[in-house]
């Protein structure tokens, strides 16, 4: 079989007289693999070999046939060549790799030219790549991938903007419902629903998205508070008029956890109409209807039905999906009753959860971040439980069965106490698996739950354990203190007018 010729051997070549000895010992290496691999001969120094021409006019070379292989002189005094052995690769080792080691070859081109990049064809693998068959997988292929889904644990993030307005509301003392042993006494801090799913979600989206997916819980809830402008509004245009005091004293105030650690919760505030507005005259609990209308202003909805746009004519657009300001009169209000105590005990000190700084000092920064991860927070209903292990030796389909736990067991119950003797009287509580049958029970529809509280851990338990106690939101109040109308003719200590605010 014939070959191309090569080249002519190093010696040969115009450079070698230029190399060193380590060079050119290098070059009749690389020569003599190259000869090698078409089953060539290897060239020696001090012998020229015989060239020939083939059948095709190809050059062929022969080496003499009296030439000794096992000794030769001048490759001794030129540090010969040294025998090329095959590389053993040890079958525990991936890895492989091809060709022989040696000293790095000086590049004779220009030392602008870059080596072409080589290409892979479809279906070829890399130098490195080994083959289970003969005993050297590659990493790729020594573990079998273990078919692992990846169907829960989805994430979904609502946003909202909410610009709302409060009022500096003057602090009275009312009754509630009717009952004159049950006091209010009224602030000015009005209440943001971060516990509420509406505060968080559309209707559209609770209803559309949220509750066709069963098991949707509640991780994390985010908010930011920033106070835009506080202003001041005086009467104009009126028959008589009197000087105005423009730069009156202004105040914000913010409290977090008022419901967790005082004696009040949230109502709704109606005013008197005329001089002194921002004196509430009523107060009201929250109710649905207060809700849906809230709803409406917020999304657009109708106000009777909280799942139909609101089209009728002259209606209101959705404040918070187009950034417009909106009313909401639920504040903080305390609550004492001087019957229930026989008059021992009065208003708590207020004063040391609420927070209060100037308002020209916060316009336009952020007043408070607040975040909160609830323990248990299903906005639909979870996946019925289903019980997999043997707990008898009496057959299957067994519905009861004794469960022995080791550490600490905390099981929820109800108690009644008599607030004069101190008699505690516990009641027995039943606890089921929330399936869907319970779940219509604590919530008779969808909107029963957009507007109930996010927590659940008062009433659902993951388990019994110790660290599983229920708990309640912290609660968020925000707003601006009441400016009161001070003239040096009013001789009552405490005022009792004030500016709109």
């Amino acid at each position: 079989m014939t070959f191309r010729y090569l080249g002519p051997p190093p010696p040969f070549r115009s450079n070698w007289s230029s190399l060193n000895s380590s060079q050119k010992r290098y070059a009749i290496e690389q020569h003599n693999i190259a000869r090698r691999r078409r089953n060539l001969p290897p060239y020696v120094l001090g012998q020229e070999p015989i060239e020939e021409v083939g059948e095709d006019n190809t050059n062929i070379f022969r080496v003499p046939d009296n030439w000794d292989w096992k000794t030769d002189p001048d490759l001794k005094e030129h540090n010969n060549i040294k025998q090329i052995q095959p590389k053993i690769i040890d079958s525990m080792n991936i890895s492989s790799t091809s060709g022989t080691q040696g000293v790095k070859r000086t590049n004779d081109a220009s030392p602008s030219t870059t080596d072409a990049k080589k290409t892979k064809l479809p279906g070829t693998g890399d130098a490195n790549d080994g083959d289970p068959d003969t005993g050297n997988p590659s990493t790729q292929n020594a573990v079998l991938d273990r078919p692992i889904p990846n169907t829960t644990g989805h994430i979904m993030v609502f946003r909202k903007n909410h610009s709302l307005i409060s009022y500096g509301v003057a602090s009275v003392q009312l009754t509630l419902d009717g009952f004159a042993s049950e006091r209010v006494g009224t602030t000015g801090l009005m209440y943001l629903p971060v516990d509420k799913p509406y505060f968080y979600l559309s209707p559209s989206e609770f209803n559309s998205i949220v509750s066709n997916i069963r098991g949707v819980r509640v991780k994390e809830v985010k908010v930011k508070v920033v106070m835009r402008n506080p202003r001041t509004a005086f009467e104009t245009n009126a028959s008589t008029s009197t000087l105005a005091t423009l730069n009156q004293n202004k105040f914000i105030q913010y409290a977090q956890g008022l419901v967790n650690k005082t004696r009040g919760f949230n109502t709704v505030y109606k005013f008197e109409s005329g001089t002194n507005t921002m004196k509430p005259t009523k107060v009201n609990t929250v109710d649905d209807s207060f809700v849906k209308k809230i709803v409406s202003a917020m999304y657009g909805t109708d106000k009777d039905d909280w799942l139909k746009p609101n089209w009728k004519e002259g209606a209101t657009l959705p404040c918070s999906l187009m950034n417009l300001p909106m009313q909401f009169p639920v504040y903080y209000t305390m609550y004492a009753n001087n019957a229930q105590h026989d008059g021992k005990l009065g208003w708590p000190i207020f004063n040391q959860h609420v927070t209060k700084c100037d308002a020209s000092t916060m316009i336009g920064k952020t007043v408070l971040n607040y975040s909160y991860k609830p323990k248990v927070s299903f906005l639909s209903a979870p996946w019925t439980p289903v019980h997999n292990g043997r707990n008898t030796t009496k057959g299957t389909n067994v519905t009861d069965f004794i469960v022995a736990n080791t550490g600490p067991m905390v099981i929820p119950d109800v108690t009644t106490v008599n607030a004069h003797t101190g008699l505690m009287q516990r009641k027995q509580v039943n606890f089921e698996l929330l399936q869907n049958s319970q779940w219509n029970q604590i919530f008779t529809d969808n909107f029963d739950r957009y507007s109930e509280p996010l927590e659940m851990s008062q009433y659902v338990k993951r388990s019994f354990g110790e660290s599983n106690y229920g708990t309640v939101q912290p609660s968020l109040h925000v707003g601006v203190c009441a400016v009161p109308q001070l003239t040096t003719t009013n001789v009552d200590l405490v005022p009792d007018k004030f500016f709109l605010l």
